[in-house]
This record gives structure tokens, sequence and C-alpha cells, in this order.
């Protein structure tokens, strides 16, 4: 239960922040968000930010606390009231951070109060919050991007397909050149485009049903670790096992990959009835395995999938490469495709669809 404090601490607090903001402008300079972090006083509820920002190993108790503190945020979060504690935060990685982005601009709408932070301690971990974004959205600083100009990629938060062409740019031209040939070049750049486009296109297709076109928003976040690029695709939407059903391509997959309940199933007439039985037979994580199958008929229209296809291609070119895809309680872990995907129940469920992917690079 959120911790409620008094008007005289709030009151306290907004003067104290008044008194730093004429103090800054005495000495001729801005007030940023930048300074007000630094102000010692920070009244409210503190919200502590896991000392592992991680989704990746959901046995670990990372993963619990940062998904409680995602859900938190995205239900309970008072701009006002709450400040973000990422003292004691040691690690951070691309996939919560991407997600902790989202879930943040959602939660803080289109105001304009800056949300109070303290920094962590460690370097790293401060300098990769500030790459992403994180410092700018909570002070709620204007955020523009100029990915030819960039160093690396910021979280990117769009609707439809804007920034896609940018991104595959940006990598192409800073990644993808020393020791590739020009063909070596275009083939990099045609598949990454295909798995970027194509993940995009479905979440415009399928994650936001019953939205309008700029509300379907999702997000991407890119990180360099040693030679290897992390690419990272989020969106909010209403998941994976709550719309492959949906798809015309579905009958057939299921026919392929769980023929012991397919008859049973499609026998029932009522749709919802359908639905229900479907979601009580089959885990999230096997839904999303049939989301990801190659097409198991030769037309090209049959089955688009999640761009499964393209990225499939990218990552079994690349030499330890994997791809996670993470929606509800499913966690689809893809190496090769000699080997079956890895398939994980997840104690919590994931809102939306997280798809990442890695890229070895020359």
């Amino acid at each position: 239960m959120k911790k409620n404090f008094s008007t005289y601490s709030l009151v306290k607090h907004r003067q104290a922040k008044k008194r730093w903001e004429q103090n800054v402008e005495r000495k001729g300079r801005k007030p940023t968000p930048r300074y007000t972090v630094a102000h010692p006083f920070l009244w409210g509820n503190k919200i502590k930010v896991p000392s592992c920002l991680s989704i990746y190993d959901p046995v670990d108790e990372s993963f619990k606390e940062t998904v409680e503190l995602i859900d938190y945020i995205a239900s309970d979060f008072d701009p006002v009231n709450d400040f973000l504690d990422f003292s004691e935060t040691e690690e951070i990685t691309a996939a919560a951070v991407t997600i902790l982005y989202s879930t943040l601009e959602v939660a803080l709408g289109e105001g304009c109060t800056p949300v109070s932070f303290v920094r962590p301690e460690f370097e790293g971990v401060n300098a990769g919050l500030r790459r992403a974004n994180i410092y700018k959205l909570l002070g709620r600083s204007e955020i523009s991007y100029s990915l030819t100009k960039a160093e690396s990629i910021p979280v990117i938060s769009s609707v439809c397909d804007d920034y896609t062409y940018e991104v595959c740019e940006h990598i192409k031209y800073r990644y993808f050149q020393e020791g590739l040939t020009e063909e070596e070049i275009a083939e990099k750049d045609f598949n990454l485009g295909n798995a970027v486009n194509e993940t995009v296109e479905n979440v415009l297709v399928h994650a936001y049903p019953n939205e309008s076109e700029e509300d379907k928003k999702w997000w991407l976040s890119c990180e360099v670790i040693k030679n290897t690029i992390f690419l990272a695709i989020y969106d909010a939407g209403v998941g994976i096992p709550n719309t492959v059903h949906e798809r015309k391509w579905f009958a057939g997959a299921l026919i392929e990959s769980r023929p012991e309940i397919y008859k049973e199933l499609y026998a029932i007439k009522d749709k919802m009835t359908l639905v229900n039985k479907l979601r009580s037979y089959i885990h999230d994580v096997d839904l999303i395995y049939i989301s990801m199958l190659d097409d198991y008929s030769g037309t090209l229209d049959q089955k688009r999938g999640q761009g499964s296809k393209s990225i499939k291609r990218l990552v079994s070119d690349t030499d330890n490469g994997k791809l996670w895809v993470f929606s509800g309680r499913g966690l689809y872990k893809f190496i090769n495709d000699l080997d079956r995907p890895e398939l994980i129940k997840l104690p919590s469920p994931i809102t939306g669809t997280l798809i990442q992917w890695n890229i070895k690079l020359p």
C-alpha cells in the first residue's frame, strides 16, 4: 500500500525546490532537472529500483523485483509524491530499460512536472540511464532524435513506422562498414530492415486492435556490448497469446504443433468459449511458439508471424546469437534452426510484447 505523506512535508519540499531555483537563476543559469536531482530535499514515497534491473532470468530475484517495479509504475506511480531511487542499482539490461522507459512515458502522460530521482552510485549504470534518455524523460525535458549524428541509439518512442529507416541506417553505417564487402553490407542491411519493419508492422496490425493509429506506440533500444549489437522492440499492447488465435494461419499451425487438441477445440462454435478453452489448454509460451513457427505452406501470404524468419536468419548467422520473445507469461528463446527453442513459463506476466535479438559485428 502506498504511504501517504503529510501536507507539511510536501509544502517543505516545494519551498526548498523554489529556493534552489531562485538561487540558480541568480547565478545566471537556467534551472534544469539535472540540478533538481542533486538537491538534498527529497520528500515523498521512495520507489527503490532493484540492484539488477533485468528480466532475462525468470528464476532470479531480479526478475521478480523488476516486474514489481514496472507494475507499480504502470498502476500506482504518482509523479508528484513518488521519486525513483537508483542509488543501489548496479546493473541494467536493455530489455528492462526499454520496458521501464515505456512504462514511465505512459504513466507520466502529458504533464510537465519533473519527477525527482536519485542517481546510481555506479557510473556505468548512470551512463546507461543517461544514454537511454531516462533522465530526460523524468525531467520532462524535450526529447528529439538525431540518429545520423548520434554515437549510440537511445530508447526511441515512436508510432507507425517512424524512425525504422533511420535506425537501420544508423546501424548499417556505424557498425556494418568495416571488414565487409558491399554485397555483405547489402545483405545484412536487407535482413536487418526486414526484421525491424516486419516486427513494427506486426505491432501496428495486431498489438493494439482497438486503438487509433496515433496510439499504436512502440519503443526501440539498441545497445552494443563488446562486438555484438542487442536490439529490442517493445509494445505495450494486448500481447501475442491474446491475438495469435485470430490469425488466418493459426488453425494450420495448431494442427502442426498440437494436433492432439486441435479436433476438440475446433468443434467449439462459440468464439469466446473457444478462446477461453484455448487459453486453458495451451500456455502462453506455447502460443508464442506457434506464432514463431516458419511458414508451413507454400503461400507467402499464409503466415507473417512476428518477422520471425528475418530475425531467425540474423540470429542463426551470429555466433552465440539468441532471440528472446517475452509476452504474457511466456518467454521464447531461439538460438538456431537446428535446436528446438527453449520455452519458459514466467512466474509473472510481461505486459505487451518484447522482442530482442543480437547481431554479431564484423
